[in-house]
């Protein structure tokens, strides 16, 4: 279950500026964050924790929800360019899971040592050739042969846009 977060109530607590969201002055006891820059870095992305917002609350989710209300049911918050650090209102969309898993970044302990969506397709006699892949609506979508991998990422490009 996530947190709903409250357009009204965001806005009275943060004011946002070039990607990056500020405690706002408030009158009430104990508040010493008025006018500091909100977020800590936790697992790659920047991450509010206060009573105020109900508990722990990405940046990203409070920049959207200050702008456009919160989430749909169904729906994240997606970095359009892949950088969870970049929280500017441009570079987020919302996106479904499956939306989201497909603009993520390669798994960086990928042994192969090529992008994301590029395999190896055969070798033989020292040629290689390569083939993207990409699973979208359920079903894997395969790229023909490729002998470079710049053919195979541009091919994967293509098929992600699908």
């Amino acid at each position: 279950m996530s947190i709903k977060l409250d357009m009204q109530r965001m806005n009275e607590l943060f004011s946002y500026r070039d990607g990056d969201i500020f405690w706002k002055l408030k009158p009430y006891r104990g508040f010493s964050k008025s006018g500091l820059k909100a977020g800590t870095i936790n697992k790659g992305y920047l991450w509010v924790r206060s009573v105020h917002v109900g508990g722990a609350v990405g940046v990203h989710r409070i920049v959207w929800a200050m702008h456009n209300g919160d989430l749909p049911d169904g729906f994240v918050i997606d970095h359009i360019d892949r950088d969870p650090i970049n929280n500017k209102l441009e570079n987020l969309r919302l996106a479904t899971r499956s939306q989201n898993s497909m603009n993520a970044s390669g798994k960086s302990h990928k042994r192969s040592g090529l992008p994301k969506g590029v395999y190896v397709d055969w070798k033989y006699n020292g040629i290689i050739k390569y083939r993207a892949s990409i699973v979208a609506g359920g079903k894997c979508i395969r790229s023909g042969n490729h002998s470079t991998v710049e053919d195979a990422v541009a091919a994967y490009d293509a098929l992600s846009r699908i």
